[in-house]
């Protein structure tokens, strides 16, 4: 039998076993590639969906693939995001009405008890016949008046709240007829327009008068910096020379600011941590308000605003 009559079959099998596996391996790589667009790309989406909302970006939504296969697992998704969405919002704008109404409850506790003192010091100053300090006084208690009576608005910018804390400054430095030296540095034209609580400084500098300076009967200094730290972080520093404040009484102060918690407001409040605990819901940082002993032997308080 020739050899080729008997080689045939065999060659002939070798090709229909190379057209059956390049077949194959085609059917294969259309299998992957149909698998990938119809399976691996629609759930890569959807997994890139949810990383982006974990990430808290609420408002994104996963676009559906041609397939109608991961319908369901797309409109879940959306919904649920769509949901998520409007109670954060909700959740948010409750957290910012109920800030407010705790910084005006703060503010509310904010009792400026020199004005009684200056009617009575007015008074004795007209009796005396000095119209032209009586004038004086009558203006910047008018203006003081006006600035505290305003409601329109629980912020203010800094430079009306540092204007503000001047006029107190000065209305008590005249009271105390020379013996309290009142000394403030310029505002950073940067800073000048930038919202702060109101009210947050003039009741340092009285708390600084009533328990430092008030008693001193000669050589009282007050004094308020500004310091830059950058861009967008004022440091505002009020400080005196008062021979009152003991390290017990420091520690004491220092201590009761630490404990002032993010959900409850301490019965009781004082001044300073009235102060220290409106800046806190304002700025959302528990480090914008410290005590210290200032080098000139008083309290140093030490506010620092942090800007967006």
């Amino acid at each position: 039998i020739p050899d080729g009559l008997l080689s045939r079959p065999t060659g002939l099998f070798a090709v229909l076993i190379v057209i059956f596996i390049s077949l194959s391996v085609f059917v294969m790589v259309i299998f992957f590639i149909q698998s990938v667009k119809l399976i691996h790309h629609p759930l890569q989406n959807l997994i890139s969906s949810f990383d982006r909302l974990r990430q808290g970006d609420l408002s994104v939504r996963a676009q559906k693939p041609e397939t109608e296969d991961f319908n369901y697992l797309y409109d879940s998704f959306n919904h649920m995001a769509a949901e998520l969405e409007q109670l954060v919002s909700e959740n948010y704008k409750q957290e910012i009405l109920l800030q407010k109404a705790e910084l005006r409850q703060l503010q509310a506790q904010i009792n400026p008890h020199f004005l009684y003192n200056n009617f009575f010091w007015l008074q004795r100053v007209i009796s005396s016949g000095d119209i032209e300090q009586a004038e004086q006084i009558t203006q910047e208690l008018g203006t003081y008046f006006r600035y505290i009576t305003r409601k329109n608005s629980d912020l203010v910018i800094l430079s009306d709240e540092k204007d503000h804390a001047m006029i107190y400054s000065n209305l008590q430095a005249v009271r105390f007829s020379g013996r309290i030296e009142v000394d403030f540095d310029a505002l950073p034209v940067e800073f000048e327009n930038y919202q702060v609580p109101k009210l947050f400084l003039q009741p340092l500098i009285e708390n600084a008068f009533k328990y430092g300076l008030e008693e001193q009967l000669s050589g009282a200094i007050l004094r308020v910096r500004h310091v830059r730290k950058s861009e967008k972080e004022l440091v505002i520093m009020v400080e005196a020379n008062g021979q009152a404040l003991t390290q017990e009484r420091l520690a004491e102060l220092q201590r009761r600011l630490e404990c002032l918690g993010a959900d409850s407001i301490p019965a009781g409040l004082s001044g300073m941590l009235n102060i220290a605990r409106r800046l806190q819901i304002y700025f959302q940082s528990r480090d914008c308000f410290s005590l210290s002993r200032s080098h000139l032997g008083g309290l140093c308080v030490t506010v620092r605003l942090y800007f967006k």
